[in-house]
């Protein structure tokens, strides 16, 4: 769990890091050259921090008067009384003044203010990679020291010292009228800066040298214009009509983006000029408050409060708790809370704090109007994380949807509209029964946190289950039985290697059938043309590109890939006096229990959805099979393969959950623009690497090391789930390797997605990313592959290599039956190695499902199989006597359907297909969604 220091760390400076972060982002996009961003950077740093060095500076002026009206008798006292008799004269004195000797500290508020500023720029741009190796004017890499001036052997960094000239020259203009104590700490703090930055990368130096010209324009202009408030106020009502006439001609902005934009920043510049330069309340927004002393501290605390609740605590938890093993690991002793303790860490820094920060230095006025503004927000916040922006699909544990989120323009005026009566109605309240402003907004808080509570409560209690079941695995114990044979090994031996789970024997018949998550058949013949070496490791195989799955996700597609023809959506929705969950762990069992019965060693690795689970390790329900092992080895393996961008992967999941938060509270018509394609606005360069992929990754890596070979005759039999090409990824090029740092530019070569006159689309965000991780995929299996012939097994060994669905990713023209049916979605992976076949891998057109797994699995193994939970046949007869059925539907989460007996089909369109998939005639509409599609 994340420690005391981390936290305070969190509530402080990475909120400002995330501010920094995402203007360099959008800066970079918009500028490109690096260095222009930095300077961007800089410009919305210290216009956002002038008003709090603005308020700070009228505080310390205050002081210094205070002090200097007090300063006579303050020294009459100080010289003429001694010990515990001067500390009672001055503390008499003080109270009489109706000072508090506290008070001094407001000469520190600047310094201050400048530290954390100063470690977050310091955290976010030395790492920054997008530095590295870029040059701006006379600096060659921003990402290195710049050592412009060469005496001899020494480079000499100028830079620092520039930036600390001007920060000189901006200090003896601050302090010329201050004493000398004040000058000495100005002085001493540029040294400071010096000393810390000198062999800082150039970038970094140039971010702060811009902050220095800035602190020097403010100091000329504040201590040399007369009147420096009008003036400013004249300029920055200039500007706005520049803004107004740059977003209007800027083309790349729709109309009704340069609107909301014009908006929002003419109401900042406006209220930054009314609240912080003027110190008073525009006439409009003055008629809101009544003419009292009342304190607002309580309804912004009570707002920000609210703010905190939701996006740091419910919206987290709501996300983990849907489905808390999704985020659990079993090499990680970490509760998936630690990602709620981030963000509500996060997000009490950026409210309570910074917000605070603001609140508290502001004048009466600007305080009325934080408290108003944080109270609408807030409400607005939880309004629309409530009400809309629902049904975006399925979303990975790396917090990017399967497709990207589309509102219909009926969503995006329905929203609109509802904000718009929202924010007339709490102005009215505000206005005329302000008594009730407080009261609602703890009933909104509580309400809040009272919905939260269930979450974390389910999240801790699942973690709790989860590390016992981890903890009993592998021990020969088992909590129910208290003898447990169905993991008789821990993953790891004593000494830290992996413990192998896999047997295949020499001489006897060895059966692998490896699943592959959302494995997209269709990739296959473009997989072959760039990685030609890569297709030649399948030496044997069969590849089947006309197959299809019966459904898009796992609990409709994967128990006829496990059980056969018996378990379709259509046979599982004939049974409807059993759970569908029940039904889908009888499917995975059917193979097992079969192999089991006819003398085989049957391994399990990591079966799909057990009771309607993700990485479940409750695998009791197998306890009916006599001779059979099963792990789950699900994110097992990360830490084995000691990647070097682990801590990295795991920070971008931190910060992904905060802007998670954000993307599901804002309006619907920002939700897109927060949600940045899932990016969530990482640098230009790195990208939000799927942290799922590189654990799945590493399953498939060690495949080598997990597989024991046996002299002998034994018969083998190996279910092997793997979801890494169901996680998709952008991989650097030409290798297909996980990095956060990905520049694929030299290496994209769009002529490799054409093959027989058919183009691949590769402009869909996710497209290129699920093609990637298919590769990275094949890849690892060509190298297990390898080793199994090397070590004399290959030969002996059926593989079956198939995935439960694809996706609707609208790649290939020829499969887009609707708007909403993409036949991509259920074209699954097959392949098909038999025993001792040998030869380049082969195509074959025959019309298959994955449904035909079990009988080619046992074909010339069993004799006549029968399906030993049903008693029927175990054959591919369904196939051949007429048209197949799927179910394709938006509906994916198998929490909703734990109680559930029956597919609802009116939640999707059911369509029949028979013979040649590529052939639209051949798919034929049976019905239409009668739902509403979640």
């Amino acid at each position: 769990m994340t420690n005391l220091l981390d936290i305070l760390y969190n509530v402080i400076v990475t909120p400002l890091i995330f501010l920094i972060g995402v203007v360099y982002e959008i800066s970079s996009r918009v500028l490109v050259s690096p260095g222009l961003s930095l300077i961007c950077v800089s410009i919305v740093v210290n216009v956002l921090c002038f008003p709090l060095y603005k308020m700070a500076d009228d505080q310390q002026e205050e002081e210094r008067k205070r002090q200097l009206s007090m300063e006579r008798w303050v020294s009459h006292i100080k010289t003429h009384f001694k010990g515990d008799e001067q500390y009672m004269m001055l503390t008499t004195y003080y109270r009489q003044k109706g000072y508090k000797q506290y008070y001094a500290l407001s000469n520190s508020i600047s310094l201050l203010l400048q530290i954390p500023i100063f470690m977050a720029a310091y955290r976010y741009l030395s790492n920054l990679s997008a530095l590295r190796g870029e040059s701006f004017l006379f600096i060659q890499d921003l990402g290195a020291p710049d050592g412009l001036l060469q005496l001899g052997t020494v480079a000499i960094n100028v830079l620092p010292v520039l930036m600390t000239l001007l920060n000189c020259v901006s200090t003896f203009i601050y302090t010329r009228d201050l004493g000398m104590r004040d000058r000495l700490q100005a002085y001493g703090l540029a040294v400071l800066f010096l000393v810390l930055l000198y062999k800082s990368p150039a970038g970094l130096v140039l971010y702060w040298t811009c902050n220095q010209i800035f602190s020097l324009l403010k100091n000329l202009f504040m201590k040399v214009v007369p009147n420096p408030k009008k003036t400013l106020g004249w300029i920055l009502q200039a500007c706005i009509v520049v803004l107004c006439v740059a977003l209007i001609s800027y083309g790349a902005l729709s109309s009704a983006r340069r609107i909301a934009a014009l908006v929002v920043a003419v109401a900042c510049i406006e209220l930054f000029i009314w609240a912080f330069l003027l110190d008073k309340l525009p006439l409009s927004l003055g008629k809101l408050f009544p003419e009292d002393k009342r304190s607002y501290t309580p309804t912004f605390l009570l707002a920000t409060g609210l703010c905190v609740a939701l996006l740091g605590v419910l919206i987290p938890s709501a996300l983990i708790g849907d489905s808390p093993t999704e985020f659990m690991s079993i090499s990680s002793t970490e509760s998936p809370l630690r990602y709620v303790v981030y963000t509500a860490s996060v997000y009490f820094g950026f409210f309570f704090v910074w917000v605070g920060v603001y609140f508290f230095l502001s004048r009466p006025d600007g305080r009325k109007v934080f408290a108003l503004v944080m109270w609408v927000l807030a409400t607005i916040f939880l309004v629309d994380y409530l009400f809309f922006g629902k049904g975006l699909g399925i979303i990975s544990t790396n917090l990017k949807f399967s497709e990207l989120p589309v509102f219909s323009r009926k969503e995006l005026v329905v929203n609109c509209l509802a904000i718009l009566a929202l924010i007339a109605a709490l102005l009215l309240v505000w206005r005329f029964r302000h008594d009730l402003v407080n009261p609602m907004a703890a009933i909104l808080l509580l309400a809040t946190i009272c919905l939260s509570v269930p979450n974390l409560m389910g999240i801790r209690s699942a973690f709790r289950e989860y590390q016992a079941n981890v903890a009993s695995m592998g021990t020969g114990e088992d909590e129910d039985s208290g003898s447990n044979s169905l993991a008789p090994k821990p993953l790891f031996k004593e000494d830290g290697s992996i413990n192998p789970l896999i047997t295949l024997s020499k001489e006897g018949r060895n059966v692998v059938v490896l699943f592959l998550d959302r494995a997209i058949g269709a990739y296959v013949p473009y997989i072959a043309q760039e990685k030609p070496e890569v297709i030649s490791q399948f030496d044997g195989f069969v590849y089947y590109p006309n197959s299809i799955s019966y459904g898009m996700w796992t609990m409709v597609g994967a128990p006829a890939m496990a059980g056969g023809y018996e378990y379709t959506p259509l046979e599982l929705n004939a049974r409807d006096g059993e759970l569908l969950m029940d039904k889908h762990d009888e499917a995975l069992k059917v193979l097992p229990k079969v192999f089991s019965e006819n003398g085989f060693h049957s391994v399990v690795l990591t079966p799909p959805l057990i009771h309607y689970v993700f990485n479940a390790t409750d695998y009791s329900t197998f306890s009916d099979i006599e001779d059979v092992e099963v792990y789950s080895i699900s994110g097992a393996y990360t830490d084995y393969v000691g990647d070097e961008y682990g801590p990295l992967y795991e920070e971008n999941r931190y910060r992904s959950f905060v802007f998670y938060s954000l993307f599901k509270s804002v309006p619907v018509a920002l939700q897109s623009t927060v949600y940045d394609q899932g990016n969530y606005y990482t640098t230009v360069i790195s990208h939000s690497v799927n942290t799922n992929y590189v654990s799945e990754h590493a399953a498939l890596s060690v495949l080598p090391e997990l597989t024991e070979i046996e002299e002998g005759d034994g018969d083998n039999y190996v279910f092997c789930q793997n979801s890494a090409p169901h996680e998709p990824d952008e991989l650097q090029l030409p290798d297909y390797v996980s990095s956060p740092v990905v520049n694929n530019a030299g290496y994209y070569d769009e002529s490799l997605y054409t093959l027989n006159g058919v183009t691949m689309n590769m402009d869909v965000p996710e497209g290129f990313e699920h093609y990637c991780v298919n590769v990275g995929s094949f890849i690892e299996l060509g190298k297990w592959f390898d080793y199994l012939r090397a070590e004399g097994v290959y030969d002996n060994t059926r593989i079956i290599i198939v995935s439960d669905h694809g996706n609707r990713l609208n790649q290939f023209e020829d499969f887009i039956l609707s708007d909403s049916v993409d036949v991509e979605s259920v074209n699954c992976l097959f392949m098909v190695k038999d025993f001792n076949a040998t030869g380049p891998m082969v195509t074959s057109n025959e019309f298959m499902t994955n449904a035909d797994t079990p009988s080619i699995a046992l074909s010339g193994i069993v004799e006549d199989p029968i399906n030993p939970y049903t008693g029927n046949p175990i054959t591919d007869d369904a196939k051949h006597e007429g048209d197949q059925t799927v179910y394709f539907t938006a509906v994916w989460n198998s929490n909703t359907h734990r109680e559930e007996t029956q597919f609802d089909f009116g939640d999707g369109w059911l369509y029949s297909v028979h013979d040649n998939i590529f052939d639209r005639n051949n798919w034929e509409m049976l019905t239409e969604p009668t739902n509403a599609i979640e």
